[in-house]
């Protein structure tokens, strides 16, 4: 009993990651065709509010983001690279859906009552790493696809941009498992040091697989 919470973890890591892999190729390409306009347009701004201060107003139906087109009121290279990321992510069916059975079923096997409190926090932080890995996956598929190509990026932005869009995107499926690990095995002290803690280790983690890159 100790290990079949590992066993099933690694069981359905194994097969997320086979499937992401699958799917992947191609998905990112096509929601860009979708609305290369509109972000054409976005970036050409962006770009331009470096060599120029005059400022205009970019117009265009938000998705996700009602109450403004833009997720940053400023606009330079790397809040355009995280926007992108964001936006794409969330825009993405098959990533979304990875994201929700990821973070589900994380969250079943954190609280089983019958797994230790030690093998708990080692699927915790080994959970981390799987979490890290594939949202950088996906920030450098977003960074090579042929649009974002066709403009030139400092590395120190495509850095920063990742580890900022990583720890965004991470943040909250992570705190949901630290809540879920707390409530399940720890006092109420205890849980909120736990969440306290996770959000280190997703800061901690972000940097770590960016610079590892």
């Amino acid at each position: 009993f100790i290990w079949s919470g590992e066993i099933i973890l690694f069981a359905f890591l194994s097969y997320l990651f086979m499937k992401y892999r699958l799917h992947l190729k191609g998905t990112f390409s096509r929601d860009i065709e979708h609305e290369q306009t509109q972000r054409l347009k976005f970036i050409a701004l962006l770009l331009k509010g470096r060599v120029s201060s005059k400022k205009k107003k970019l117009r265009m139906k938000p998705f996700f983001f009602t109450d403004s087109n833009l997720i940053f009121k400023q606009r330079t290279p790397i809040n355009g690279l995280i926007e992108l990321y964001l936006k794409s992510f969330v825009r993405n069916g098959i990533q979304l859906k990875l994201y929700v059975q990821f973070v589900a079923v994380a969250v079943a096997i954190l609280v089983l009552p019958f797994l230790p409190i030690t093998i708990k926090i080692i699927i915790w932080l080994v959970l981390s790493i799987f979490f890290s890995i594939w949202l950088k996956s996906y920030f450098y598929e977003v960074l090579d696809s042929p649009f974002v190509q066709m403009f030139s990026w400092k590395e120190t932005d495509r850095q920063v941009a990742a580890q900022k869009g990583i720890f965004y995107v991470m943040l909250p499926g992570y705190s949901l498992l630290s809540l879920s690990l707390g409530l399940s095995s720890l006092s109420i002290i205890g849980t909120l040091q736990i969440l306290l803690f996770g959000g280190v280790m997703v800061y901690m983690m972000t940097n770590i697989v960016v610079m590892l890159t």
